[in-house]
């Protein structure tokens, strides 16, 4: 079998899966109401965590506060998306005004390399940077975000017949994801 991935924005991977380009998307689940030709398989609860690179001044506090955070600059997900609704969601909940980002992206890849080489910040799953966090190249900060779960999932047309490569996929990343959940499973 032969897969082809595509990463993007929701809206022009749901267009892609409407148009059937593509045959599922695997991300942050949006509310039924979103649209009712598409359905949604809840796979796993995630949790939005801070992380800087190893080093950064932030990992040399004690104790890590909203305000620390506030003071901080920022990479964070493009406006609307799940995680940076989100994130601005824990601020404004605190009493806050979210912080401006100093770069917005959500290309993982510029996510990366920014936060490697820099003394910026973001919030992300740590699922998204596991091998970064495995390798001690960056940490998860000890500060919990309120307001910052999201259900992952996968995501279809309501009236898909997924293609036996699909199916294949599918259920590897089911698989996989009830492996991380309860790693006593196996």
């Amino acid at each position: 079998m032969r897969f082809s991935t595509a990463e993007g924005q929701f809206d022009t991977l749901a267009a892609k899966l409407r148009a059937g380009d593509i045959d599922f998307i695997l991300g942050a689940l949006r509310p039924p109401e979103y649209a009712r030709d598409l359905k949604g398989e809840a796979l796993l609860t995630d949790r939005m965590s801070v992380v800087v690179r190893e080093g950064h001044p932030l990992t040399r506090l004690p104790k890590i506060t909203m305000d620390d955070l506030m003071s901080a600059q920022w990479i964070l997900s493009n406006h609307g998306t799940p995680s940076r609704i989100l994130f601005d969601l824990s601020f404004t909940a605190a009493n806050l005004i979210p912080p401006v980002e100093a770069v917005e992206t959500s290309d993982h890849a510029i996510l990366r390399g920014l936060l490697l080489h820099s003394d910026l910040v973001t919030v992300i799953s740590s699922h998204q940077l596991h091998y970064e966090i495995a390798a001690g190249v960056v940490k998860v900060l000890d500060i919990a975000l309120p307001n910052t779960s999201r259900v992952i999932g996968i995501i279809q047309r309501m009236d898909s017949r997924p293609s036996p490569g699909a199916l294949a996929l599918m259920t590897a990343i089911r698989d996989i994801i009830a492996e991380i959940e309860d790693p006593n499973s196996t």
